[in-house]
């Protein structure tokens, strides 16, 4: 059975108005990317990196800085959606090794650099006996929808309300199956994988993997800087 990291890092980070992606913005001296990339890299047979096409040289040269040239990460070329950096990472995994129904593929956000090894490792315990599994953590603020952002229309109930995060981990064979079982409009419908496996898989339930409220994904400023600190207190 080959357990296979998919670390997603083909956005552009508009958000952060930044001349760089989020991914490669300082954390504490080392890049977004590596800082997650280390918590992956001795814990897999493979690491796949999903990147924008015009940070691919870029990445390529970060490795080597980091690494060396001797590492078991490989450079996937993204496509236009996180959906289609998803599945240039697949095909390039199917190219790359001799796979079975059993292999595993983990799929995280570049962008949660605090993923602790305590939640990758349970997902790879959970994955010798399931077919998904995905990172959730309850929800404890009350939900309120709003359909114009300027008032509220209604107070949503948080009881039974997950919040879902990452790492994402799958049979690669299912997640390939789910995604070819679904149209482009009902895939683009969704933002995660789960969300992916949940439509083409209705019997299936994806099993919880608990959380943590570090287990942040870095979008704007004041999140790079809240990272920052903890690490320094916490990692």
């Amino acid at each position: 059975m080959l357990y296979i990291a998919a670390i997603m890092a083909g956005g552009v980070s508009s958000r952060m108005g930044k001349s760089k992606p989020k991914q490669f913005l300082d954390l504490n001296g080392r890049p977004v990317l590596i800082v997650t990339l280390d918590k992956f890299i001795n814990a897999f047979d493979a690491v796949y990196v999903g990147i924008h096409p015009e940070w691919c040289e870029y990445t390529a040269g970060l490795l080597c800085d980091f690494y060396g040239k001797d590492h078991n990460i490989k450079i996937v070329q993204g496509g236009k959606s996180r959906h289609d950096t998803l599945m240039e990472v697949i095909a390039k995994i199917e190219k790359n090794h001799i796979l079975s129904e059993e292999d595993v593929i983990v799929t995280h956000d570049a962008a949660r650099p605090l993923v602790s090894k305590e939640i990758i490792a349970a997902h790879i315990r959970e994955m010798k006996n399931q077919i998904c599994c995905g990172t959730y953590i309850e929800n404890e603020d009350t939900l309120a929808y709003s359909e114009n952002r300027k008032t509220i229309k209604k107070t949503i109930s948080r009881h039974n309300i997950w919040r879902a995060q990452t790492p994402q981990s799958f049979k690669l064979s299912a997640l390939k199956n789910a995604i070819k079982n679904l149209s482009r409009e009902q895939i683009e419908s969704l933002t995660d994988a789960c969300g992916i496996f949940e439509l083409a898989h209705k019997h299936t339930p994806v099993k919880i993997v608990p959380g943590s409220m570090l287990n942040f994904k870095i979008t704007k400023q004041e999140d790079l800087e809240l990272a920052g600190k903890l690490i320094l207190i916490s990692f």
